[in-house]
């Protein structure tokens, strides 16, 4: 139930002070310290210094829990912080390793051999096997690379980036690689020359490998900070031209 379904009903679910919490955490220390202003005033030192220590471990006792969440949670944020400045390199290289896999300058991107050796470069063919424009994917890389480029990233740096990464290798796979290896149109299945069977199957090695590295990447983490940040993902591997 969200904040405003708690205002149309009318209910205030926050959270309320027991009475014994306030007696320790307020009345409590409130009176010690009334009482020891006393008993200096009356110059009754050895009960002075006796409600002061009562007073230091009423306030022990109050704010112990509080504290001891807050120094946690401090502790917590650093820690994370290191584990994303150590572990965002790597995920630097992954950006780039996929970068090779749909890049414009490279005849062994499934792309160039599906044109090419798959469909004899007519654009008429390469159309049947509905597969999104390489250029989509260069244009989101270019962003991606941006936010990989951070020197100083934060967790939050992290989570973005990998989550970003992730979204363009599962869509990769969805529609380029499914596109090829798991609905080829059958009129172009049968066409298929040993040098584009060969060529294909390399490039879906490569893929592959990188899909290997990249979810060796993320097992390395602990499952606290993978659950915290949202790296644990499953990547499926397209199957080998039958």
């Amino acid at each position: 139930m969200g904040p405003q379904n708690h205002l149309e009903d009318g209910r205030d679910e926050t959270p309320k002070r027991k009475p014994f919490d306030v007696f320790t955490q307020l009345a409590l220390p409130s009176l010690l310290v009334a009482a020891t202003i006393v008993s200096v005033i009356r110059d009754q030192r050895s009960l002075a210094w006796a409600l002061v220590w009562a007073l230091v471990l009423s306030l022990v006792v109050s704010y112990y829990a509080a504290v001891a969440s807050w120094a946690k949670t401090g502790l917590q944020r650093y820690g994370d912080k290191r584990i994303a400045r150590r572990a965002f390199p790597e995920l630097r290289n992954l950006v780039e390793q996929f970068g090779e896999l749909v890049s414009r300058q490279r005849g062994d991107t499934l792309h160039y051999i599906a044109q090419s050796d798959l469909c004899g470069g007519y654009p008429d063919r390469f159309s049947k096997l509905a597969m999104p424009n390489i250029d989509l994917f260069g244009g989101f890389l270019y962003n991606l690379r941006e936010r990989a480029a951070n020197q100083k990233p934060t967790p939050a740096d992290l989570k973005a980036t990998n989550s970003e990464l992730g979204t363009l290798v599962i869509s990769y796979n969805n529609y380029c690689m499914n596109a090829i290896f798991e609905l080829l149109p059958q009129e172009l299945r049968s066409q298929l020359t040993d040098k584009a069977k060969s060529n294909l199957e390399a490039c879906r090695e490569r893929f592959v490998a990188f899909l290997d590295d990249y979810s060796k990447y993320l097992k390395h983490f602990d499952e606290r900070f993978a659950t915290r940040y949202g790296l644990s993902r499953q990547f499926p591997r397209p199957k080998p031209l039958l």
